[in-house]
């Protein structure tokens, strides 16, 4: 291997290198690693980048740091073996999502847990709570515990967790849910989010409403950005503009976001359809709507964790995500790649889009 590293990134390749080697045993279990100056003598890089890629081995349980002493190799020989996968016998398969106090992500662990069971694994459970970094920190965990592979609903700054290359190069089985991330090639099981928000919104349009406002979650999300789009071309379909003063976009961390978006745009009066994009948003955007039914005929549409809303049972479609077929779609498609990797055999990645539920209660007066 030559000793000048060239590309892009240099600190994801400075790391790839030294983790070839260390899974390679050039350097064994207990052997003092070179130097941060020795080795970026040796590949040509700044003191900073080769720090900066230690820091990533530590984290990731190859090397650790004895104050005064220096940086030493961890257990290499059993990581080699196994090239960062369970041991044979392992019964164990990851499972993380960035928050279990919504309806949708607990649906998705059952359903991943109901298929775990019936292939005698159990799970291990984390809940990043939308951080990159406690979700690497799971992730490393449960490698460390044996798992076998990962069942993972990612969140919007997953992108930053070096540790999906990590465990990639090493061959772990990883199964997106929800949303896959950008940059990263993987197996995806989710909402058809562009034709759950299209028929949601359509019902708007069959309905009889002719200015129609959205509220939306973070448009960084390629979800929302997908839930967007179905929005619109509904709309386009029925001959209905989509200014850009009619949509709001609300944050997920700001409890009231949704709500102040709501209430914005429903202060136009000539509004009668509201169209929510995001269950985490519904409650507070419907909390608006209320303010302002006893003033028109105001008719909803919301991706929705439940199949009622107290107060809205007769001008409201609900879009419902199949939660449970989600985790049980996903823990079939890990067990599959499993078996593929026992035999020593491979396949395409795939993507599989189930269709949301909807749920029409708007009744016409």
């Amino acid at each position: 291997m030559k000793n000048d590293i060239k590309g892009l990134c240099k600190f994801e390749e400075i790391k790839r290198v030294l983790e070839e080697k260390l899974l390679a045993n050039e350097y064994v279990e207990g052997e003092k690693l070179p130097s941060i100056r020795q080795l970026s003598e040796k590949y040509k890089l700044n003191k900073a980048t080769v720090n900066l890629a230690i820091n990533s081995l530590v984290a990731d349980g190859f090397l650790r740091v004895e104050r005064g002493r220096g940086t030493f190799v961890c257990g290499i020989a059993s990581l080699k073996k196994n090239k960062g996968t369970a041991p044979i016998n392992a019964r164990l398969v990851g499972v993380l999502v960035p928050s279990v106090a919504t309806q949708f992500y607990p649906g998705i662990v059952r359903g991943a847990e109901d298929v775990c069971r019936q292939n005698g694994y159990n799970i291990l459970l984390g809940n990043s709570d939308a951080d990159y970094k406690k979700e690497k920190e799971y992730m490393a965990s449960f490698a460390n515990e044996g798992a076998a592979g990962f069942i993972i609903a990612p969140s919007m700054n997953s992108h930053m967790n070096s540790y999906y290359g990590t465990l990639m190069r090493k061959g772990m089985p990883i199964v997106f849910t929800d949303s896959i991330i950008e940059g990263f090639e993987g197996d995806l099981v989710a909402t058809d989010n562009f034709k759950a928000a299209s028929d949601g919104a359509r019902m708007l349009t069959e309905h009889g409403c002719k200015k129609i406002a959205c509220v939306t979650g973070p448009v960084s999300a390629p979800g929302t950005r997908e839930r967007i789009f179905g929005f619109k071309i509904a709309l386009s379909e029925a001959g209905i503009d989509v200014p850009e003063e009619l949509t709001r976009e609300a944050q997920y961390k700001d409890c009231s976001s949704g709500y102040r978006a709501a209430k914005e745009l429903l202060s136009d009066n000539e509004i009668d359809g509201l169209f929510c994009s995001s269950e985490a948003l519904a409650t507070d955007v419907l909390r608006a709507a209320s303010e302002f039914r006893g003033n028109r005929k105001l008719k909803l549409a919301t991706f929705s964790d439940t199949e009622q809303y107290p107060g809205f049972e007769s001008n409201i479609v609900l879009i419902i995500q199949r939660r449970l077929e989600i985790g049980r779609t996903a823990g079939e498609m890990l067990f599959q790649r499993l078996a593929e990797k026992n035999k020593g055999e491979s396949s395409i990645y795939k993507k599989i889009l189930l269709e949301a539920k909807i749920v029409d209660l708007i009744k016409n007066s």
